[in-house]
């Protein structure tokens, strides 16, 4: 199992949803995307669940979320 860890935490959108979506294209069975940003993506969730992946957040504080992302089916992290 490998992960890739993407900080959004400085990135001007589109970027964040283009970075996320380019590496979830070559994402393995069992592999996971950690992004790491300011706040809740919103626009990228019905993307991701449109694609086939699972996520899940965690907010870290009031400026600080992580979401973890990998295939459905695949075992959650």
């Amino acid at each position: 199992m490998a992960w890739v860890e993407i900080d959004c935490r400085q990135m001007a959108p589109p970027e964040p949803m283009v970075q996320v979506l380019t590496a979830l294209e070559s994402l393995g069975k069992g592999d996971q995307v950690l992004m790491v940003h300011r706040h809740n993506p919103v626009h990228l969730l019905p993307i991701l669940t449109a694609r086939g992946f699972s996520y899940r957040f965690r907010t870290c504080t009031e400026s600080l979320v992580e979401l973890l992302i990998w295939h459905k089916g695949s075992p959650e992290p």
